[in-house]
């Protein structure tokens, strides 16, 4: 089974969850969009358009939220739509019957654990007696079932469509972007400088915005989510007076006080997502009619009822002028040419006047009912709240784990399942089922708060140990890949040498960590889960094998590596490998780099049953077999890599591994001179260790968060270090240093990069009247592609576990 096939077995755990908060949150957000325009037909006049344009923002706010809190005056009570995922389960239950139907499955008889078999389990937990109980037996799964294939289709729909319709937005905005390049320029008239400076001081915008005169149809619009910039089509910089380009000026300045770029954007991501639904594609439409209009109140209210003739007249005469007809999902704030929106636009200035205090009150009371019934969930049963979807019925565990551990292990007495139950406040810790070889002990275990929720990863700081009778540890801390199934999380301990023919399992802590109602914070809560319980390894040991290796290499840059043993067990292969720097490349690394060195690598086999090479990846992967364990006080990291059977498998007598390269942080300067005044006729290309970047474009603004004055450098360009991590600098001609910050945008090349139409260097505390400057990258992730070492992994005669 290839790589690929697991990561897809992987997802397929996930998609009921996605598909159900999908088809939720669709229908959700759908049935607001029905309130919202039932509201706008009723109240029509009578609500300030600025509070209808309020009320596309709590659309938006609604399909945002990951979680809301139940409300009994929620609106989804009179809907059945808080538990779409039961209702999806049950369609997609009855596809799969009708396109595989049979009998119903009975669970098979459960087998007693032999006395003397390797997972005989005894001892005590707190709050609770310990029993030994039987194991079920596991059937092998066949691949993929009838239920999971209806999913996956479902998903490759869906993702058929996300792909074509992003593919579809990026070309549109990719060839707006290039129009404006190439047929845009910076204004050079001082009095239209001036009066856009003046527009700004009025609206009390003190960010930096360009003014561009574009030879393009389109136009005018506010372009740009973090480097604003107004385009303004030469026609109207020609024809229009000044005081007709005031009106323009204030109307785009409006949206960009408004944020009006950042909220489209939002509601196009959420296109992209519902791509399927009909409803959100119509409120995107009149979302945006009700953006211009309000836009146009606002505008108007700066100059006053006397101008707003005036000020409709402008839009009548851009809809004359302009001619070509920009795409509508642009996610820029642009003029609409539709005559209806003009029509409508050109009424409501004409009955401009001053929101009365009576109306503002209006539309204040709708919108806080509105967010009161329709920012609230539906209120659950038995106090569990909605978006927590608890699965019904229980699952095998074939049905969930993309590898077939638990199945050959079953078969060989190497699965227990320990009566261990745990619980302190509310909060209960289970452990479902342990599964032990030589190499590894896995505790699948369920944990829930008070409320029902499921504990996602709430032993963050450790709890469970491995060890000897003595009670020393013999096993690596806790590791979690996160759960195999819905409510299951697993902890994965590796053995440091040959296990003792006996292991204690003890829980031990006193608090644990949860997550708090948003589901974005955790809390620390004090409880106690303490249990203990015994495992006999002989069988364990009888039925795997782990040799001492003596393997040595260094790379030519210095990379030292050397492995130290290896297991072969019913379960899979595991390698341990030790790695260290010399001294020459130790004073090139950074002091950090144990956290960041990479290996890229990949296994072989002459085995003629076996066609496949079976390829590793980058370090990170698989992060459930993957343990990185260093010393402070050592330099030394420890790095070991276990494949499941389903990725190599353990009967192949002859396996070879082979590096291929690897990666870390050095410390490397390249630097670049920048002349600002001369950046926009001559970029500057900055030229490193794989990335091409060219800066041409600056500006000097006021981070609206921190209220610090920074340069903003802007280019584009090659970016291979993007996943990487890399460090800059800056420094003015005496020498001064200071911080840079990096803000990127792209799309992934084929060979690993990124290329980056949105490059951007943030400089802070630079002062206004700097003209040159230096930029630096000190330290860089430096990859190293000579190595050449490959070593045969000790192969064996015959299987312990074979004919059990």
């Amino acid at each position: 089974m290839t790589v690929a096939w697991n990561a897809a077995m992987i997802l397929l755990r996930w998609l009921p969850d996605f598909l159900g908060w999908l088809f939720q949150t669709s229908i959700m957000v759908s049935v607001l969009v029905g309130l919202v325009l039932l509201l706008k037909w009723a109240l029509k006049d009578r609500l300030p358009v600025k509070w209808q344009y309020a009320l596309w923002l709590i659309v938006l706010l609604r399909a945002l939220l990951p979680w809301a809190p139940e409300s009994s005056i929620s609106m989804y009570n009179l809907f059945s739509v808080s538990e779409p995922s039961g209702r999806i389960d049950a369609l997609i239950a009855q596809v799969a019957e009708q396109r595989h139907p049979g009998p119903d499955a009975a669970e098979p008889a459960a087998q007693e654990i032999s006395p003397n078999g390797a997972a005989e389990v005894s001892g005590q937990a707190s709050k609770m007696e310990t029993t030994a109980s039987p194991a079920d037996s596991f059937q092998p799964s066949g691949g993929l079932t009838s239920k999971e294939g209806v999913y996956a289709g479902l998903f490759g729909l869906w993702l058929i469509g996300v792909i074509a319709l992003s593919v579809y937005l990026f070309r549109i905005n990719r060839r707006f972007a290039k129009s404006i390049v190439s047929g845009s320029h910076r204004t050079v008239n001082p009095e239209m400088e001036e009066l856009l400076q003046s527009c700004q001081h009025k609206l009390s915008i003190r960010r930096k915005i360009s003014l561009w005169i574009t030879d393009q149809g389109s136009g005018p619009a506010l372009h740009g989510l973090w480097s604003p910039k107004i385009l303004l089509p030469s026609t109207i910089a020609d024809q229009f007076s000044a005081n007709e380009i005031k009106y323009i000026f204030l109307h785009e300045l409006v949206h960009h006080k408004r944020k009006d770029i950042a909220v489209n954007w939002v509601m196009t991501a959420l296109l992209i997502l519902h791509w399927f639904n009909p409803v959100l594609w119509y409120a995107y439409r009149k979302m945006r009619e009700d953006q211009e209009l309000s836009c146009d109140a606002k505008a108007v209210s700066y100059i006053g009822q006397d101008e707003a003739k005036q000020y409709g007249h402008t839009i009548i005469k851009l809809l004359e002028t302009l001619t070509a007809k920009p795409p509508r999902l642009l996610a820029t704030a642009n003029f609409s040419k539709n005559r209806m929106e003009i029509k409508r636009r050109i009424t409501m200035i004409s009955l401009f006047k001053k929101t009365s205090l009576k109306r503002t009150a209006l539309g204040l009371i709708l919108v806080a009912v509105i967010v009161s019934i329709a920012l609230t969930n539906a209120k659950g049963k038995e106090g569990l709240s909605s978006p927590i979807v608890v699965p019904s019925g229980e699952y095998s565990i074939k049905d969930w784990l993309w590898y077939d551990d638990y199945t050959t292990s079953e078969k060989l007495g190497l699965v227990s399942k320990p009566d261990i139950k745990v619980e302190d406040k509310g909060y209960t810790f289970e452990i479902e089922s342990v599964m032990a070889d030589s190499s590894r002990v896995v505790i699948t275990a369920k944990h829930f708060g008070p409320d029902g929720r499921f504990l996602q990863i709430p032993l963050e700081d450790g709890g469970i140990f491995i060890k000897n009778r003595e009670g020393k540890v013999v096993a690596t801390p806790a590791g979690s890949p996160g759960g195999t199934r819905p409510n299951v999380e697993e902890y994965i301990f590796l053995f440091k040498d040959t296990p003792p023919d006996q292991i204690v399992v003890q829980g031990k802590t006193d608090h644990i960590w949860a997550d708090k109602k948003d589901d974005i914070k955790r809390e620390k809560i004090e409880v106690n889960w303490n249990f203990e319980f015994t495992l006999d390894m002989t069988k364990a040991k009888r039925l795997g094998t782990s040799e001492a290796l003596n393997a040595n290499y260094t790379t030519p840059e210095g990379l030292q590596m050397e492995m130290k043993q290896f297991f072969r067990t019913p379960n899979g292969l595991r390698l341990d490998m030790d790695l260290d720097l010399n001294e020459e490349l130790a004073k090139q690394a950074i002091p950090e780099w144990r956290q960041d060195v990479e290996l890229w690598y990949h296994l072989e086999t002459d085995d003629p049953n076996e066609k496949v090479k079976y390829f590793g990846s980058k370090i990170g992967s698989y992060r459930d077999q993957i343990r990185d364990v260093y010393d402070a006080d050592s330099s030394v990291v420890h790095w070991s890599r276990t494949w499941p059977s389903s990725v190599v498998s353990p009967e192949l007598k002859n396996v070879r591994f082979v590096l291929d390269e690897y990666s870390l942080p050095i410390k490397k300067e390249a630097s670049v001179e920048i002349d600002l005044d001369q950046l926009a006729k001559k970029p500057v290309v900055f030229e490193d260790e794989g990335d091409k970047i060219t800066l041409e474009k600056y500006g000097f603004e006021t981070d609206p968060d921190t209220g610090k004055r920074i340069l903003r450098l802007s280019g584009n360009g090659l970016y291979v270090n993007r996943e990487h991590r890399d460090e800059w600098i800056a420094l003015d001609v005496d020498g001064k240093t200071y911080s840079v910050q990096k803000r990127v945008g792209g799309n992934g090349t084929e060979d690993g990069g990124w290329m980056m139409d949105d490059w951007n260097l943030i400089i802070e505390d630079v002062p206004d009247d700097i003209s040159k400057l230096t930029l630096k990258r000190t330290v860089v992730e430096k990859k190293f592609t000579d190595a050449n070492w490959s070593v045969d992994l000790p192969s064996y005669t015959t299987l312990s576990w074979k004919n059990k």
